[in-house]
């Protein structure tokens, strides 16, 4: 079971140019975290979802419930 998410949204800006922005999201629960990441991401043409251990949660230097944006 993941410990946490992370969403990286890509985005295009007024000249077309692409970018992209990420979150991550420490909540166990996948619907719950997407729609946290689904806000924080708003507007994104796509987003790509990771799951991340809780190893990956320990070295980002997060504890559950944080959200890095």
């Amino acid at each position: 079971m993941a410990a946490g998410w992370k969403f990286l949204g890509e985005f295009h800006d007024k000249d077309g140019k692409q970018f992209y922005r990420d979150c991550v999201v420490v909540i166990r629960d996948r619907e719950a975290a997407e729609a946290e990441g689904q806000q924080i991401l708003y507007g994104a043409l796509s987003i790509m979802t990771t799951a991340l251990s809780d190893g990956d949660v320990a070295a980002l230097g997060l504890k559950p419930g944080d959200i890095r944006k």
